[in-house]
């Protein structure tokens, strides 16, 4: 079985998930810009996370992950990639 293709328990659970976020509302609480790390047990890669929603306009969660994601990050907060691409 192809791993790309989620199963239905699998969906199931991201949907259950996405309904607890909502429930939760830490955009409330939380600054686009704070972040905080996970690690994923097994291989050690940490994804940094930020929550998208304090500004009332979008709501999710970001993931950049390893130290190239969090680097890429770091880049579009402080406006330097915008200058590369002008």
């Amino acid at each position: 079985m192809d791993e790309k293709i989620p199963t239905a328990s699998k969906l199931k659970k991201l949907y259950n998930l996405a309904l607890k976020f909502k429930e939760i509302r830490c955009w409330e609480y939380m600054e686009d810009t704070d972040m905080f790390g996970v690690m994923r047990p097994g291989s050690g890669l940490i994804g940094y996370v930020c929550i998208l929603g304090n500004a009332g306009e979008v709501f999710g969660i970001n993931a950049y992950l390893g130290p190239r994601g969090l680097y890429g990050y770091l880049k579009v907060l402080s406006g330097e990639i915008y200058k590369e691409s002008l």
